[in-house]
C-alpha cells in the first residue's frame, strides 16, 4: 500500500501480536516508550519525568494509571533513570491493553465523559467505556482514584 493511501484499519483490527509488534505498537503511543523484555513480556514506560512516584501531571499519566488499575497490571518506578512509571504488559494481554487505550484516547483525560459533573452515573459510564461492570469499577479503589471518581 503506498504511504499516501489512508488506512481505516484501527489498532484493534490487528491479528494477534508477537512481542515485538506489541512493543512497537505501545512505543508508538503519545508519551510512551516500550520494549520487548522477554518472549512474552513488554515494558511500557511513561516518558514523563517523575511519573513513577506520582509527581507528574495527571493529564500525562492518566491513561497509564487507568490501564494499570483496570487490567491489574504490575507497575514500578525506574529509580535509576528519570523516575518514570513502568508497566509490565504480558503479551497475552497486549491486545486488550491497546483496545482499552483506544477507548480512552477518544477524549483527553480532562474531557473523559465520566468527569462531567452533570453525569448521573459516572461509575456506570466509566465502566461502559472500560468494558467492565460497574461493580468491578466501584470495587477497585485504585481504578476509582485513577478515574478521578474518589
Amino acid at each position: 500500500m503506498p504511504e499516501s493511501t489512508p488506512t481505516t484499519q484501527s489498532r484493534e483490527d490487528h491479528p494477534p501480536l508477537d512481542v515485538f509488534a506489541a512493543a512497537h505498537l505501545l512505543d508508538s503511543l503519545w508519551n510512551s516508550s516500550a520494549k520487548a523484555v522477554a518472549p512474552d513480556a513488554i515494558e511500557w514506560r511513561c516518558n514523563t519525568w517523575g511519573s513513577g512516584r506520582g509527581a507528574a501531571d495527571w493529564l500525562e499519566t492518566a491513561t497509564f494509571d487507568v490501564v494499570t488499575a483496570a487490567l491489574d497490571l504490575h507497575s514500578w518506578r525506574n529509580r535509576g533513570g528519570r523516575d518514570e512509571l513502568v508497566v509490565a504488559v504480558p503479551l497475552e494481554r497486549a491486545v486488550r491493553v491497546v483496545r482499552l487505550i483506544e477507548r480512552l484516547e477518544k477524549h483527553e483525560p480532562e474531557a473523559w465523559p465520566w468527569c462531567d459533573v452533570d453525569v448521573e452515573d459516572p461509575v456506570g459510564l466509566a465502566a461502559e467505556v472500560l468494558g467492565l461492570s460497574p461493580a468491578e469499577v466501584a470495587a477497585n479503589d485504585q481504578l476509582m482514584e485513577a478515574l478521578r471518581l474518589l
